[in-house]
Formats: structure tokens, C-alpha cells, sequence
């Protein structure tokens, strides 16, 4: 599969060559409009969003929402491939099955954290246009 501008989320890196941030480097580069490399990937989000208190996960998507809805960092022709650990479910909204124990996952409103919807393209890959 081919990464699409702007955001990528996958469970397996489709580009393994790209320079690498954690989730928490990423969005604070993203709230401080830095420049950032036009093709770039971001690890560590699943665990970054569930380690998110429960109560408070809605709200810390919600922030990080606005965050990239604002960010001058990331562009139109922008590639970011965010490569997740767990499950990708794709229903009404796309959820991110974080595994929280042997055969136990957490779910994970992923799909809430971006401007547009995310469309799939394949098994593990899917899309946001923004």
C-alpha cells in the first residue's frame, strides 16, 4: 500500500525509512507550529491515548483534535504515517483496539482525532484527508 497525504494510520510501517516521533514529540511540535519533515512517522499513539485517564480520554482527543485542525507544522501535501499497536475496527467510527493484557483490548475512538473521517484502504491502513 502507498501512503496518502496527510494522515496514515497503520498497523504495520508501509515506509520504514521515515524520520520518527513519539505521539506526545508529535503533537507538541504540532501545538508549537514547528517545522516538520513533509513525510514523517509517529509511533507510540495507542499507548499515548490509552494511558489517557478514561475519564479524560474524550477530552484528550478532543484537544488533540484541535491541535492538528490548527497546526501550521502539517501540510496539505504532508505524509504522516502513524503505525499503532492493536486492532483496527472499522463500524460507525473507526476504533483502535489497544491490547491491554494477553488476549484483552481497550477501545480506542481513533477516528474522533481527526479533521476528516478516516477511509480505509486496506486491512490495517486507513486515511485522513485532514
Amino acid at each position: 500500500m502507498t501512503l496518502r497525504p496527510v494522515y496514515n494510520v497503520v498497523t504495520e510501517p508501509e515506509e520504514d525509512d521515515l524520520p520518527e516521533y513519539t505521539a506526545l514529540a508529535f503533537f507538541r511540535a504540532c501545538a508549537a507550529d514547528e517545522e516538520l519533515p513533509t513525510r514523517l512517522t509517529v509511533t507510540d499513539l495507542d499507548q499515548f491515548l490509552y494511558r489517557a485517564v478514561t475519564d479524560e480520554r474524550t477530552a484528550v482527543i478532543s484537544e488533540l483534535h484541535h491541535v492538528l485542525r490548527q497546526t501550521d507544522s502539517i501540510r496539505p501535501h504532508s505524509v504522516v504515517q502513524f503505525v499503532v499497536d492493536g486492532r483496527l475496527f472499522d463500524e460507525e467510527i473507526v476504533r483502535l483496539g489497544v491490547p491491554t493484557g494477553r488476549d484483552s483490548y481497550e477501545d480506542v475512538a481513533i477516528d474522533e482525532l481527526f479533521v476528516a473521517p478516516l477511509e480505509r484502504e486496506g486491512a490495517t491502513h486507513y486515511v485522513a484527508r485532514k
